[in-house]
């Protein structure tokens, strides 16, 4: 895959994009070949999200809230 991302040190924030491809995709729950997703840190707290297409689930969103120590 690919990630792509902006850091600002002095605010403590980071952006980033990435773009993912599979390989292979067999089986009941094989998934589309490309995914995509983004992820945003500010200070202790990261979002993060991602899509990726499967025949048999169509759609899938998956979000991520973490909060470091």
């Amino acid at each position: 895959g690919v990630e792509l991302g902006l850091v600002r040190l002095a605010a403590q924030f980071a952006g980033l994009l990435r773009l993912g491809a599979a390989t292979t995709a067999v089986g009941d729950f094989a998934t589309n070949a490309l995914s995509v997703g983004a992820g945003l840190r500010y200070g202790q707290i990261t979002f993060d999200y991602a899509f990726q297409g499967s025949d048999l689930l169509a759609a899938q969103h998956r979000v991520g809230i973490t909060i470091a120590p």
